[in-house]
């Protein structure tokens, strides 16, 4: 009898098989006759393992998922229909669970660590992550027997499930202190319904879905819920999101993004449709923070598929790291500062809302702190001069913009360097520190003067410099005294130049400007207003 045939005979019997025997087989060349068989085999091996896991069925899996990608006669793959069903029957974790996800994770980084993979074996389908408790696996793998149940595959699995699935595997959760306290202690929570252990993992939404969703609805209703409410929520969230994270993202898109016609492949390719959502929302301090969850976790999933598109992408010119690491950081940054546009404006829309604008910006501090250069990119695209001042001071990464709002001065448009005066003066205000004087006195000042001196002196040929940015830029003085009393003489230069240039001009908008001129005057030689308003600061 061949080998093939003896192979055969060994995997289809329902008994102790020699582990060498075995290895021996599985690291030769396969063929066809006992692909089936094999792959049978391993689903049974998985299911009837037993813990603390042998370095022998860790193995035959990797040897496995190997001989799934041989270029010449592939072996099959565990379908995904067993997978499901796997999975779908479950009502406690046990070893098969956990060795099936490390099956499934492992096979798929195979399959995308060359796109010469993906020719032989498709990956397998994103739509697994919506059955699977990956949280909860992992959590069990990590504490059955102090760890040392699954101490073989137990940190390769950690590793892979935060490269391939950032959205579960985030240290930088949008959540605050009780949210995370929720979480840690999810095992010995104990939920308002009875029977939750009862309930299978791939259920729990289904079970407890018209409860999430009456509480949703109410917090749309009548934002003034009580804390007891709030605190039902909470547990209610952090308990889904444990166990079946992505559906209780997206249902909570449909609930808060009615008649929009969402799917999750949508939200994935454009995660900011996510702040298409029902107004009201914005009234709600919960909600904020619920709706910007759902958002940075379809981000981060976003993060992944463009990175594993370019991979595997067939064009010549994505054929070297450096030309996809230069490809994706461009859809990235196009794709996340239009959703910081968005929320900026969502900031100024609903300015009167504080509780729920004060979350948002704590969102936008923790993208520029993850992403540094977004915040160079945001201000040289811009925004709202009147949002300058909420964001310098509820956003403290903005301390960056020390390091380029000189090039923003440079600009040769009026908007970016009138933008530039505005958000130094703010820096100064904020910040004023020895960088912030240096950057005043080597260009701010200069810059009104020119600006100003543009307007009321206009050629043709140069930048034309409106009306109503000179009567903006001027009271920026004002804002500069403040933070640096010491320049009252340099800032009393300034206005003593400007004074000039306006009587010398023949525009007849010069007296508006003069006014404008005057007022900062008095702010700044006024020492009774000078000390209440730096004792407001």
């Amino acid at each position: 009898m061949d080998r093939s045939s003896v192979l055969g005979r060994l995997l289809e019997r329902d008994s102790y098989i020699d582990h060498q025997t075995i290895l021996k087989y599985e690291e030769s060349p396969s063929d066809e006759s006992i692909s089936g068989p094999r792959r049978h085999w391993l689903h049974d091996r998985m299911c009837a393992a037993r813990l603390p896991l042998e370095p022998f069925i860790i193995k035959l899996i990797k040897s496995s998922i190997e001989s799934s990608f041989s270029p010449w006669r592939p072996a099959r793959v565990i379908p995904e229909g067993e997978i499901y069903a796997l999975y779908s029957s479950m009502l406690t974790i046990e070893a098969k669970h956990v060795l099936m996800l490390y099956y499934i994770i492992l096979f798929n980084e195979r399959a995308y660590s060359d796109r010469k993979m993906i020719s032989i074996q498709a990956p397998f389908s994103d739509s697994l992550a919506n059955v699977i408790p990956i949280k909860s696996i992992l959590g069990f793998a990590e504490r059955h027997d102090g760890g040392k149940s699954f101490k073989l595959i137990f940190p390769h699995l950690a590793s892979m499930v935060a490269t391939q699935f950032l959205e579960l595997w985030d240290s930088e959760r949008f959540l605050d202190e009780e949210d995370l306290n929720l979480l840690a202690t999810h095992d010995t929570t104990i939920l308002a319904k009875d029977g939750i252990t009862e309930v299978q993992p791939w259920k729990v939404l289904y079970h407890y879905e018209g409860e999430l969703r009456a509480l949703l609805s109410g917090f749309l209703s009548n934002p003034d819920v009580s804390l007891s409410e709030k605190r039902t929520f909470r547990r209610l969230w952090a308990h889904i999101g444990y166990t079946c994270p992505r559906e209780l993202w997206m249902f909570t898109a449909r609930v808060l993004c009615p008649g929009q016609g969402i799917t999750q492949d949508s939200l994935i390719n454009d995660p900011i449709q996510v702040l298409d959502c029902n107004t009201r929302v914005f009234d709600s301090d919960v909600l904020t923070r619920v709706l910007l969850e759902t958002l940075r976790s379809f981000m981060l999933v976003s993060r992944y598929r463009i990175k594993r598109t370019l991979l595997n992408s067939s064009n010549p010119a994505l054929s070297s790291q450096p030309q996809r690491e230069n490809t994706e950081y461009a859809l990235l940054s196009l794709q996340e500062t239009e959703i910081i546009q968005r929320l900026l404006d969502i900031c100024y829309q609903y300015r009167e809302r504080e509780s729920s604008v004060a979350i948002i910006y704590k969102f936008l501090h923790q993208l520029f702190i993850n992403n540094p250069t977004y915040i160079k990119l945001v201000h040289f695209q811009g925004y709202r001069i009147e949002l300058i001042k909420d964001t310098v001071k509820n956003i403290p990464s903005m301390h960056v913009c020390l390091d380029f709002v000189t090039e923003l001065l440079k600009q040769p448009d009026e908007y970016h360097q009138s933008f530039g005066i505005h958000l130094m003066a703010q820096l100064a205000a904020t910040y004023p520190i020895a960088k912030s004087l240096q950057i005043l006195q080597d260009s701010v000042f200069h810059k009104i003067r020119s600006m100003t001196l543009r307007f009321l002196d206009y050629h043709e040929g140069q930048e034309p410099v409106s009306f109503e940015t000179i009567n903006s830029i001027i009271p920026t003085l004002s804002v500069i005294w403040q933070a640096f009393p010491f320049l009252q003489e340099s800032i009393t230069s300034v206005l003593k130049d400007l004074d000039e240039q306006i009587k010398s001009s023949k525009l007849k908008s010069r007296f508006k400007i003069y006014k404008v001129l005057n007022q900062t005057f008095q702010k700044i030689s006024n020492p009774a207003e000078a000390a209440v308003r730096a004792s407001q600061h």
